[in-house]
């Protein structure tokens, strides 16, 4: 089995990559930074959000099981 290739810490991921990830309308992705409910970066007009982000967001969203 070949080794899991990781990212390096910097890498960040575009809007478009959420969408898909989270099955989310852009729409709901702006919402969520407008609201900052997970952390990006604004470069210029565009949205980037590292992994730490990402996974924070999704931690956030969890519920636990009874």
């Amino acid at each position: 089995m070949p080794a899991q290739q990781t990212l390096p810490e910097h890498h960040l991921f575009d809007s478009s990559y959420l969408v898909r990830m989270l099955n989310l309308k852009p729409h709901a992705i702006y919402k969520l930074c407008k609201n900052r409910k997970i952390e990006h970066y604004k470069i210029g007009r565009l949205l980037y959000f590292s992994q730490k982000a990402i996974d924070d967001y999704l931690n956030r969203c969890r519920v636990e099981a009874k």
